[in-house]
């Protein structure tokens, strides 16, 4: 979809907002190959219930390729050693923990949460759980009918209703 976009518009997004279904490794690496900033939160289960730390308690030490221990009495208290996995996509994994830092980070995750009540408004209020009309012209027509009766609903919202005048 993406490509479409940039070779029918010519457009080419700065980031892209989703949930974490999409903050999966391999979906992150192709984003930041991109040079798309992911505001996707990361799927992480490298988390550790045992009390030990975790891999992201430990420091990666690029240049010699391997997480370096910053106290060995919480990385391996029952061993001399502890293996530690680096996934393959983890540095697009740690510039999606990064992003998530920052303040437009937090903004894009108020935005997502806009977007995604509007379509829970559409799926749940306005019934469109499933399409009727089946065939992309028709759920185009349906999709398009609802979001405009959900603008519609949003104006008169916002807009108070004119108040009648008694008469004197």
């Amino acid at each position: 979809m993406l490509d479409r976009v940039k070779d029918t518009f010519d457009l080419h997004p700065e980031c892209i907002i989703a949930d974490t279904a999409y903050g999966y490794g391999p979906m992150l690496c192709w984003l930041v190959d991109r040079k798309i900033a992911p505001h996707i939160p990361v799927i992480d289960k490298a988390g550790r219930t045992d009390g030990t730390w975790a891999r992201a308690d430990f420091e990666w030490d690029g240049e010699n390729n391997q997480y370096v221990c910053p106290s060995k009495l919480k990385c391996c208290p029952k061993s001399d050693a502890r293996k530690i996995t680096r996934e393959e996509h983890e540095d697009a994994r740690q510039v999606a923990r990064d992003i998530a830092k920052t303040k437009q980070y937090a903004i894009s995750m108020r935005l997502r949460q806009k977007v995604e009540m509007l379509f829970a408004h559409l799926k749940r209020i306005l019934g469109l759980g499933r399409l009727r009309l089946q065939t992309p012209c028709g759920a185009n027509d349906e999709f398009l009918l609802a979001a405009t009766a959900q603008n519609l609903r949003k104006l008169a919202k916002t807009f108070p209703a004119p108040q009648k005048m008694g008469n004197a």
